[in-house]
């Protein structure tokens, strides 16, 4: 007998600079497995008969899949994927009793983004960075895992196939 699951989050951290000039489709695989593909097979897994207990499930998105930044394309491509996943994984998994949503996060004080040049405020210009237009500031983790554990709660049992934004109201 395995391991029954309630819910499931997939909350990928890696995120590189690319430019056009020298991405190549190794580079862009390398976030789609990561962020999409892992993404998609924890899905298959949680979904399984025996896998769950009906529940949730929330794949964790980036405000770049709709705010431009520069050399983030294939970063925000793979978030991309996952928010259109869960929108039409919820057709399939509603019949299983399972919801699945995601949650676009804008600039999150955390390793990445101090690695990622110091503070990601510290850009030019709001073109460069979005995280500019954040008018509650810099996120921290606890306020992203406070929204992924209402939809992951009974609280949010009406809730299935959107993208919830937790970006501290990026305008």
């Amino acid at each position: 007998e395995g391991l029954c699951l309630d819910g499931l989050v997939h909350c990928a951290g890696i995120a590189e600079v690319l430019p056009l000039r020298v991405m190549n489709r190794s580079d862009a695989m390398k976030l789609f497995d990561i962020h999409y593909f892992a993404f998609i097979e924890l899905v298959k897994y949680y979904a399984r008969k025996g896998g769950s207990n009906g529940g949730s499930i929330v794949g964790v998105s980036a405000m770049n899949a709709h705010t431009p930044q520069k050399c983030m394309t294939a970063y925000a491509a793979a978030k991309s994927a996952v928010e259109s996943a869960c929108r039409t994984l919820a057709l399939e998994l509603t019949e299983k009793g399972i919801r699945i949503n995601s949650v676009i996060v804008g600039g999150v004080s955390t390793e990445i983004a101090n690695k990622m040049g110091g503070s990601a405020i510290a850009a030019e210009s709001t073109y460069e960075n979005p995280v500019h237009r954040q008018v509650l500031g810099m996120e921290r983790p606890e306020q992203i895992a406070d929204v992924i554990s209402f939809l992951l709660s009974e609280e949010s049992s009406c809730i299935t196939g959107t993208a919830m934004y937790a970006d501290a109201g990026q305008l």
